[in-house]
Formats: structure tokens, C-alpha cells, sequence
């Protein structure tokens, strides 16, 4: 723990890969890590479920954070022809809080959520 909690406060590399954890570990240490950061961090998970488990456990155990889930446009990623409007609504939202917040915040997102393209804020 000591090391995760080391990582945490190096201004370096910001990527870290956790394998081999189970259950509600993940959470629990990226809830330590962001109990020692000012920043924002990305977590990104393998798929939409595990992305919303893990959002579900920070939440319960760092209910002061400014924690935001950033999902798919689509309603399930095999259906990728059917947009999803509250998606899309939450997307929007999680990407203007994100811009206007500052301090210690956290996004939990997954692949298929963070490639799809979105309109630069200059745009609009």
C-alpha cells in the first residue's frame, strides 16, 4: 500500500495497470489514491458493468468526492446504430462539470465510452 500511495503523490507518470484484484479492491485502492490527490483522475475499466461497479464502491466509500460517470452514447455496444438520449444527456453533463470544476474530482468511463468523438468545447 505504501507504494500505490507513493504513486499517488509522484507528479510523474500518471498511468498505473492494477491486475490480479478482485471484488471491491480496485475501488478501495483508487479511493486511497484519490484521498491523496488534488487532480482529476481518469479510471478507465474493461467494460460498461465493471465501469459502473466500481463508480457504485468509490461512491460509498468517498462520498465527498466529485465523482462522474462518463458513458456510452449507445444503449448497449452491440447495438452501436441505437443512440442512447439519456447517454447522451450524461455525457454532456459529465464533460461540463468536468471543465468547470477544479480540485480533486474522478471520471469512471470504459473503452467503447472514450473513443467515440466528441465536439470541441471551442466549437460550440
Amino acid at each position: 500500500m505504501d507504494v500505490l500511495l507513493e504513486w499517488c503523490k509522484n507528479p510523474g507518470s500518471r498511468v498505473l495497470l492494477l491486475e490480479g484484484t478482485a471484488g471491491s479492491m480496485p475501488a478501495l485502492l483508487a479511493a486511497a489514491c484519490l484521498s491523496e490527490g488534488e487532480t482529476t483522475q481518469v479510471f478507465i475499466l474493461p467494460d460498461r458493468e465493471t465501469a459502473a461497479y466500481f463508480h457504485n464502491d468509490i461512491e460509498n466509500l468517498f462520498p465527498s468526492l466529485k465523482l462522474h460517470f462518463f458513458p456510452s452514447s449507445y444503449k448497449r455496444s452491440v447495438q452501436f446504430a441505437r443512440k442512447s438520449k439519456d447517454n447522451l444527456v450524461q455525457r454532456t453533463e459529465t464533460l461540463q462539470r468536468i471543465r468547470e470544476s477544479s480540485g480533486r474530482q474522478a471520471v469512471v468511463t470504459f473503452p467503447e465510452a472514450i473513443v467515440e468523438m466528441i465536439v470541441s468545447g471551442d466549437f460550440m
